[in-house]
């Protein structure tokens, strides 16, 4: 049959699985000519046109019974599982609720942990963490931080060793991490022979905040955290301190506050901006020595030419221009939150 002979006569194309096996397989759409069994495709390419054989598949319709039979079979293996793994014999368990019941008595205090070697590890950790899950299930867990409490043991009572200041390997430690990170924000200048007990006893609040920013502990920072609001606010507010102690220890908190956000701090930056501004302020830092006894020159009843132009420290000019630096950053990290929206 010439192709010219197919084209001339009605084709129609192929319905759904007649194609040829050709066709399908090139996944051509396959047109099948009025005057024969071949398709036009293998027609001009000169090939064996074979049907493609079909056959659907037939799905097997479940009923309710079966599926209910399923899952009859899948809770009586859930059922078995449980009793396998928490079948005892029922003086063990006897002994394994005595235990229980002297350790909820004696849990501020130091266990012998001897009379229980009858009791296999496997038991006590599958009854443990049962009793956790059912304490947990019918206590109260949240407090008013958002803090986990209750029956669940909270993280910082479960690391209540790092409730407490560093000690003073700890100190030497974090130091010399704290000086690694001064390149970025060189608002000071540490002596390399200064020791952590030298700077805590010259500068405590620098050293508090150096102190809770290098801490690795998460609880231990929390802690020194919430020191340095209470050391801040009654030596700022309550004593009316002003000195460079104070000034350093809050531009350091402010260069790296991103190691005090997380989950359940408070915002602290403008505050502690604010702060510090306050402190230089009064501290006459801000104005040229030559001008910094004239901020009330108008309540003065003294000769004012007299009184001789203090001298800046770099302590002081360090403190300010990262203040500065600092502050400039904030205000235009707020003005493009504020043009974005």
């Amino acid at each position: 049959m010439s192709p010219s002979t197919v084209s001339a006569g009605g084709s129609r194309p192929a319905g759904y699985g007649q194609s040829c096996t050709n066709c399908s397989r090139a996944k051509c759409k396959c047109i099948l000519a009025a005057a024969g069994d071949a398709c036009e495709r293998c027609t001009r390419l000169g090939k064996d046109c074979q049907p493609i054989v079909t056959a659907r598949k037939k799905v097997a319709k479940r009923t309710a019974a079966s599926r209910t039979a399923q899952l009859e079979e899948k809770l009586d293996d859930l059922v078995s599982i449980l009793k396998n793994s928490q079948g005892h014999p029922a003086q063990e368990q006897q002994q394994q609720q005595q235990h229980l019941q002297e350790q909820i008595a004696q849990h501020h205090r130091h266990l012998d942990y001897s009379h229980m070697q009858h009791v296999p590890q496997q038991t006590r950790s599958q009854t443990a963490a049962l009793d956790s899950l059912a304490q947990a299930a019918t206590t109260e867990r949240h407090n008013s931080s958002g803090m986990i409490r209750g029956n669940i043991i909270d993280p910082n009572m479960a690391s209540g060793h790092m409730q407490r200041d560093p000690t003073a390997e700890e100190a030497d430690v974090h130091l010399a991490k704290f000086r690694t990170w001064l390149p970025g924000l060189p608002f000071l200048h540490l002596p390399s022979d200064m020791s952590a007990k030298t700077l805590r006893m010259e500068r405590p609040f620098l050293w508090l905040s150096i102190m809770n920013l290098a801490s690795d502990s998460h609880s231990q920072q929390q802690f020194l955290r919430d020191k340095v609001r209470r050391e801040m606010s009654e030596r700022i507010i309550m004593n009316h301190e002003r000195n460079m102690d104070i000034v350093q220890g809050l531009i350091a908190n402010l260069g790296w506050a991103t190691l005090n956000t997380g989950p359940g701090a408070r915002p602290f930056v403008v505050l502690f901006s604010q702060l510090a501004t306050l402190v230089i302020y009064e501290q006459g830092m801000m104005r040229p020595p030559n001008q910094e006894h004239f901020s009330s020159v108008g309540f003065k009843a003294w000769n004012m030419s007299t009184l001789t132009p203090k001298a800046r420290t770099m302590d002081e000019r360090r403190a300010v221009l990262s203040l500065w630096f600092l502050t400039s950053m904030l205000v235009i990290s707020r003005i493009q939150n504020v043009t974005a929206h």
